[in-house]
C-alpha cells in the first residue's frame, strides 16, 4: 500500500507546518521590530 504512506506522510508533512507556521511568522515579526 504505498499510497497509503505517502498519504500519512502528507499529513505528517501538513501538521509539521501548520504547527510551524506561528513560529516562522512570529520571528518574521521579531526580525521587521529590530530591522
Amino acid at each position: 500500500m504505498p499510497w497509503m504512506a505517502l498519504l500519512d506522510g502528507l499529513v505528517a508533512v501538513g501538521s509539521a507546518a501548520a504547527r510551524l507556521a506561528p513560529v516562522a511568522k512570529f520571528l518574521a515579526q521579531t526580525v521587521d521590530i529590530f530591522c
